[in-house]
């Protein structure tokens, strides 16, 4: 199976860090999620229950991120990662979860990359 349904470059302000002065406020993130997905019946019945409504799905990573108080982005990925598979017809996440602000003083861009499932 090769099936897969893509949310590239998903921005979500959140409280996010170990440091003092990152907690306590909001910053952005930003998320490129890869579900792993069997799309065969909802390619043959063309219908949305037969698989994932990403604007449903969308709204709910938005509103756990916009609500945790993770301090790693390792943490936070896997979270979301974990969210992802409980959907049916996913077997497989890939969450890259980047960090803009963690190393702009260095004109550098942190990202971490968790796979869970198959």
């Amino acid at each position: 199976m090769n099936d897969k349904i893509c949310i590239k470059n998903l921005k979500v302000d959140c409280e996010i860090g170990v440091y003092d002065e990152e907690r306590g406020r909001k910053q952005p993130v930003w998320f490129d999620i890869e579900l792993d997905v069997n799309l065969s019946k909802a390619i043959e019945s063309d219908n949305l229950n037969d698989t994932i409504d990403y604007f449903e799905l969308t709204s709910e990573i938005i509103k756990i991120v916009e609500n945790s108080h993770f301090q790693l982005i390792e943490k936070l990925a896997d979270y979301v990662a974990i969210f992802c598979i409980k959907q049916r017809i996913v077997v497989g996440a890939e969450v890259t979860l980047k960090k803009p602000e963690a190393l702009k003083q260095f004109g550098a861009e942190i990202s971490v990359v968790v796979k869970r499932g198959i």
